[in-house]
């Protein structure tokens, strides 16, 4: 639990909206953090396909990055943090050894087959509509677009026979 009374918070606040220069140690930290959000950041790019999702989940990712980086600058050396029991700590540290940190970075077996399900020449462009159990897929020259650019094209593709 943070601080209670309404000067506690105010000092909380103004310590937020402060500039923290992060110490050689924090350094350190927020690189590592760096390095997992890029590795997670690869796996989501790597793993599924260019639509919403996909950039919610890479928004997502940045945000996750920058709260980590935050919480890492502006709680070092600090007297302001809200105290936490010993037990919690113990707990949370016991809970963190016992989980797997490092997501699986190969991709899940795939149920079925993909199969094209629709491929065109457009402007001198190849376009592909992939069709799996799980997903469908479009791309333009073999790299992902979106649903709304492959229907365009299709649609150009049709007025143009």
């Amino acid at each position: 639990m943070g601080p209670q009374s309404p000067d506690q918070r105010k000092q909380l606040w103004d310590w937020n909206f402060t500039n923290h220069t992060p110490t050689a140690d924090a350094i350190k930290k927020i690189e590592g953090m760096r390095a997992a959000g890029k590795a997670m950041k690869d796996a989501v790019i790597d793993m599924t396909p260019f639509c919403r999702e996909q950039s919610l989940a890479l928004t997502s990712l940045e945000q996750m990055l920058f709260y980590a980086n935050a919480a890492i600058a502006r709680n070092e050396n600090t007297d302001i943090q809200a105290e936490v029991p010993e037990e919690d700590k113990a707990l949370a540290a016991e809970k963190r050894a016992t989980e797997n940190p490092k997501p699986p970075l190969d991709p899940p077996a795939s149920p079925g087959k993909s199969e094209v399900a629709i491929d065109f020449t457009l402007d001198g462009h190849r376009y592909m509509k992939t069709v799996s159990d799980t997903e469908t897929a479009y791309s333009k020259d073999d790299k992902p677009i979106g649903p709304k650019e492959f229907e365009t094209a299709l649609k150009k593709s049709k007025e143009t026979k």
